[in-house]
């Protein structure tokens, strides 16, 4: 049975989306289906950069927004027929160039909804905080008693046997018990970033989405791994980054990079701090805007970026 199930509600008119596994599911009403498919770099563990290959279903409303993004291989044939069943439009973009799928993705609906299959933890943010501190303690305590009894050989043993379970298991947990000094590391790399952010140095969380400007006067796009940072030239030059314009639309909040004619180059959809990007943009030259946008001038932006990150 596939992970992810779709079903029509006829009575409702609603797409019903279900992980098999859980029972969770979500509803929808799109107005049209589209596969799709694009290819990507992506770091490895070494920083080398590597090709995948992107693919999902997303729901459409009748603007050609998402509704809904559900990730993962699916037949274009079979997708087809369920939307002809249901009544709907279907799209096929498995071939569509890779900087329109983005740019389609990021542009997302008002009660837009990502559905990915999987177990759903029930532990709040901060549970999860204090497990994970819990954890990275033990494991520094631990540390402590083997290098005052028996070395640094203890622990190295220890570490090696922790590096070969991560290898099959790949636990994050695992990797906080045995790299124990994260737990120091990470509040110290948190402190440096805000006091970094509060500056106008950097504008966006530690893991990314972020923004920095490098020293040759280059707007760093630091996305969250495994995704490669992309560089855009500063200036007034078509093609080149000059303002900042974070927007609101409904329940929906985000990020455009735009040029000096008012074009956006990037889209960067999600939560950004108005004040930190003031800060920012003073801070490195940039003009920034603040706005709440109309659905026309939603689309409008959307439609005509140049690239984005969903």
């Amino acid at each position: 049975m596939p992970p992810v199930a779709l079903s029509w509600d006829a009575d409702a008119g609603m797409l019903v989306v279900t992980d098999t596994s859980s029972g969770r599911s979500v509803r929808a009403a799109p107005a049209s289906l589209c596969n799709y498919g694009y290819d990507r770099k992506v770091l490895d563990d070494k920083g080398k950069e590597q090709g995948q290959r992107v693919y999902g279903l997303a729901a459409l409303n009748a603007d050609g927004l998402v509704l809904l993004d559900i990730p993962g291989g699916w037949s274009a044939g079979g997708v087809a027929a369920f939307a002809s069943a249901s009544g709907m439009p279907y799209v096929n973009a498995l071939a569509e160039p890779a900087r329109r799928v983005r740019t389609v993705l990021a542009g997302r609906a008002p009660g837009y909804n990502r559905f990915v299959s999987g177990p759903v933890s029930r532990l709040t943010a901060r549970q999860r905080q204090i497990i994970t501190y819990g954890v990275g303690a033990a494991g520094l305590v631990v540390m402590i008693v083997l290098v005052s009894t028996v070395g640094g050989a203890g622990w190295r043993g220890l570490s090696w046997l922790g590096r070969f379970l991560l290898d099959l298991l790949e636990v994050k947990l695992l990797a906080i018990f045995f790299a124990p000094l994260l737990v120091v590391i990470r509040p110290v790399q948190g402190v440096l970033h805000r006091s970094r952010t509060r500056r106008g140095e950097i504008l966006g969380p530690p893991g990314g989405p972020n923004l920095q400007v490098r020293k040759d006067r280059f707007l760093r796009v630091r996305p969250a791994r495994p995704l490669p940072p992309e560089d855009i030239p500063i200036g007034a030059d078509v093609g080149k980054a000059m303002a900042l314009l974070v927007y609101r639309y409904a329940d929906l909040s985000g990020l455009f990079i735009m040029t000096a004619g008012d074009l956006p180059l990037r889209h960067i959809p999600g939560p950004w701090s108005p004040d930190e990007a003031h800060a920012f943009a003073a801070k490195q030259g940039l003009a920034f805007s603040l706005r709440t946008l109309t659905r026309e001038e939603y689309l409008d932006l959307v439609t005509r970026t140049g690239d984005a990150l969903p």
